[in-house]
């Protein structure tokens, strides 16, 4: 199992700090290599994008290398439809890059809503043209071109991201035509030898680079490329963009490369007003032989220019008459629509009202206080209202993580809770004046965009728990949700807050939820400030042992260290208050993953699930614990709860193949895994459990690839050095598997490397005696990996070593195997 069992997307730089010159205002985007943030660039006073290498990568010299490349090719090209390069340059070992910040979203993003005009995606196609035209003039072939590397701002224009994996057109003879606008032509490369992956050998040769589902077949490959490869890449962003779905599918990547290679495109379903040319177009674009596609970027763009062209003389002229009976039409359903808030609209129509709501989305709630540094505390009322809506066991309420991807999002709330799956919708805004709040919030019925309820309420801070209390109740009363007496009891005990305590609270969870080292740091600061203005103030104690909890979980401190503090901090918390769920959720993790005491953990993860039904973290957490103790029945109930609870978490969502690998349901974890990289091709945590996945069915060489994978996409991260070195000891590979040892045990040197690490790599090559002493190790180091020897396929092959049995029998998991 990945030992980080929760969300860890790097977050990196809290706001408000400050890089060099830059000051840190929000994340915009996290992947693979590191995070985008918003920040400001105190120099120049203006705007702009900084992308930060993951603290992780600095000691990776190829990591470094190809940001560094990323840059210098980037600032290359000096085009309207390429992102700007303002600066690179590295801060007390932290390389970044300044570049221009575009605004808008990536085609990936608005095809969410439906597939684009056909105009539209003609602009889109010419302007990608243009930019690459400008590039491959350079030498430079960007190989990663995708919807979500291309930005479309409001007015339209078309921004190119993204030149990580850029390299330089190679020479080679025979190619093109002589014409003076073709691009393609491959040559000598223009860029510094420094830059050159050739010289390099950033690119592993016979690896595929690139997005998997954009890769044209030379790609797919490992072949010589040139720019048609490019606009192979762009027709397919093309084809996505006109319908919404990849010309290529598969259930496996292998799958997709035969698609890729051998397969032709699934044919577009356009209506009668998209012209048949465009379709001409794709088809050339997406051809298998390069030789048969567009000779350049320029000769594409020629002919996206010509079809935007006719495609504006064409008539669109509406007859007056036609005009006249859709704005009355419109005039009719506007006041329709207006009568629903004083009920009329169903006493008018005889309309029922529909069926009691079970499942909920409250949304971040809007900051209207006129001051951006209000924003964690208008995060913290949104978390507040999700956890008293948790409380309530007859609502399903969906997690934080997953709504706060909506925070400024544009878009309509009847598609919101279509992708949460939820039968109702909570948006709202906070205004704060010194300590004086005011909230607004209003529920809609997601089924029919109906307001079903709208109300603002107004408290000084110290009351602020009863105004919770209060919308959470007339919530519940809207949704038709019966309250049991406990709940109902829960929510009408309320007491009041210290506003100097409860202000220092919010932002140690606003710092707490960044999930990143020196988010928790600060967070806990934050925590300890409220315990030091109110040492009862039993909710600070909580948020204090979730801090050190996460600490142990990112070896911000020492596992032993980090649990023994949040022991002490949840132990406190319950002291104060036993209804705390997720001070019980913390005990539970230290009882089962530090001291191993399986009933009392138990008792714990049952007891916080009584208090918050909806609380995804636990639910996901417990899953866990069920698996290691071979409940797997009840793990994967419970990890689909948690699922259902938090859509948008891969984590959790990679964590499900974790909980069915163990149950021995090797084809539906490999599904669930394939649908998670599908979602986010460079999340490795999938990638990992895909290969695990398909090692334990000894189907090495898929495993061999999705491991490979991962461990592109986190490079230095231990776990995925180990999973690659298992595959490799188990498909007869010994001397790179001997590598992997080597490379972990020299990570051990700077870092904590997990013993069972080494031990699984031992298993592979069959040096029962080398994993016993790792796993020894692992029992004194209290390491994380150990709750789990008795289910995981990994320690199968020592199931017959007695002190393999000994081992199990002394942790009290010798009766809790599959």
């Amino acid at each position: 199992m990945d030992p980080s069992s929760v969300d860890s997307h790097p977050r990196g730089l809290a706001p408000g700090s400050r890089l060099s010159h830059f000051e840190i205002r929000r994340v915009l985007g996290v992947g693979g290599m590191g995070v985008v943030y918003e920040a400001r660039d105190l120099r120049l006073e203006r705007t702009v994008a900084l992308k930060v290498l993951a603290p992780k990568l600095f000691r990776d010299a190829v990591a470094k290398e190809r940001f560094l490349r990323e840059a210098q090719l980037a600032a290359a090209i000096t085009h309207p439809n390429v992102a700007t390069i303002h600066e690179v340059d590295e801060e007390e070992g932290t390389p970044f890059i300044a570049m221009e910040l575009v605004p808008g979203g990536n085609i990936k993003t608005h095809i969410q809503s439906g597939p684009l005009p056909f105009r539209q995606v003609l602009s889109i196609g010419r302007q990608v043209c243009s930019a690459l035209e400008a590039a491959h003039q350079l030498g430079i072939l960007h190989r990663d071109i995708k919807s979500s590397n291309i930005i479309v701002t409001p007015s339209g224009q078309a921004k190119v991201l993204d030149f990580g994996l850029a390299k330089a057109l190679l020479p080679t003879s025979g190619q093109g035509s002589s014409s003076s606008d073709d691009s393609t032509r491959e040559r000598t490369s223009p860029i510094p030898s420094s830059l050159d992956p050739r010289a390099q050998g950033v690119t592993s040769r016979g690896a595929i680079v690139g997005t998997l589902s954009y890769v044209s077949p030379e790609q797919a490959s490992a072949g010589l490329l040139d720019a048609r490869s490019d606009l192979f890449s762009l027709g397919v962003v093309l084809y996505e963009a006109l319908s919404g779905e990849l010309p290529f599918r598969g259930r496996t990547a292998q799958d997709i490369v035969h698609a890729i290679r051998s397969e032709d495109p699934r044919p577009l379903q356009l209506g009668r007003q998209v012209p048949d040319e465009l379709s001409r177009i794709l088809i050339k674009c997406l051809a298998k032989n390069r030789e048969d596609r567009y000779r350049s970027a320029a000769q594409l763009r020629k002919e996206l220019e010509r079809l935007e062209e006719e495609s504006d003389r064409s008539p669109r002229r509406v007859g007056r008459r036609a005009f006249w009976v859709a704005g009355a039409l419109a005039m009719v359903f506007a006041l329709i629509a207006g009568l629903e808030f004083s009920g009329l609209r169903s006493a008018i129509f005889g309309g029922a009202r529909s069926s009691p709501i079970r499942s909920l989305a409250v949304l971040p709630f809007e900051n209207l206080s006129g001051d951006p540094n209000q924003e964690y505390f208008a995060d913290g009322m949104t978390d507040e209202l999700i956890s008293s809506l948790a409380k309530i066991e007859a609502l399903s309420i969906i997690s934080r993580t997953s709504v706060m991807q909506y925070k400024g999002v544009k878009r309509s709330l009847p598609a919101i809770a279509r992708e949460l799956d939820v039968g109702g919708v909570v948006a709202g805004s906070v205004t704060r004046a010194g300590d004086r709040v005011r909230i607004t919030a209003q529920l809609i019925e997601a089924a029919t965009d109906r307001h079903l309820w709208a109300e603002s309420y107004e408290r000084n801070l110290e009351n602020i728990l009863a105004l919770q209390s209060g919308v959470a109740r007339a919530i519940a009363r809207q949704v038709q949700a019966t309250l049991s007496e406990q709940e109902d009891r829960r929510l009408n005990m309320v007491s009041r807050v210290n506003p100097a305590a409860y202000d220092a609270y919010l932002q140690g969870r606003y710092y707490w939820n960044t999930r990143t080292s020196p988010g928790l740091t600060r967070g806990a600061r934050y925590f300890e400030q409220a315990i030091q203005i109110d040492p009862q103030y039993a909710a600070a104690h909580a948020g204090l042992a979730d801090s050190y909890l996460m600490m142990g979980h990112y070896n911000v401190l020492p596992r032993v260290e980090a649990y023994s503090k949040a022991r002490a901090a949840a132990t406190r918390a319950l002291e104060l208050d036993d209804s705390l769920a997720e001070a019980h959720t913390s005990l539970a993790a230290i009882k089962g993953d530090l001291d191993w005491d399986w009933e009392e953990a138990d008792r714990r993860y049952q007891r916080a699930l009584e208090l918050n039904p909806s609380n995804a973290n636990a639910h996901h957490w417990y899953a866990m614990f069920l698996s290691g103790q071979a409940r797997h029945t009840e793990a994967m109930a419970e990890i689909e709860r948690a699922r259902a609870l938090d859509p948008v978490s891969l984590n959790i969502s990679s964590n499900a193949c974790w909980v069915y690998i163990v149950a021995r349901q090797y084809d539906r974890a490999i599904e669930e895994c394939e649908k998670v990289t599908q979602i986010d091709e460079d999340y490795a945590g999938a990638h990992y459990y895909l290969g695990v996945a398909y090692d334990s069915v000894e189907r090495f060489d898929e495993a061999l690839a999705a491991l490979q994978k991962a461990r592109a996409l986190s490079p230095g991260e231990a776990y995925t050095i180990a999973g690659l070195g298992r595959a490799y000891a188990r498909s007869g590979d010994k001397v790179a598997a001997e590598e992997m040892l080597a490379e972990l045990e020299l990570l051990a040197k700077t870092s904590y490397v997990e013993p069972t690490y080494l031990a699984g790599i031992h298993v592979g090559l069959g040096e029962n005696d080398r994993a016993m002493e790792y796993l020894e190790r692992g029992y004194a180091e209290r390491a994380a990996e150990m709750p789990y020897l008795n289910v995981e396929p990994t320690w199968y092959p020592l199931r017959s070593d007695p002190r393999f049995v000994d081992l199990l029998r002394k942790m009290n998991l010798d009766k809790r195997t599959n």
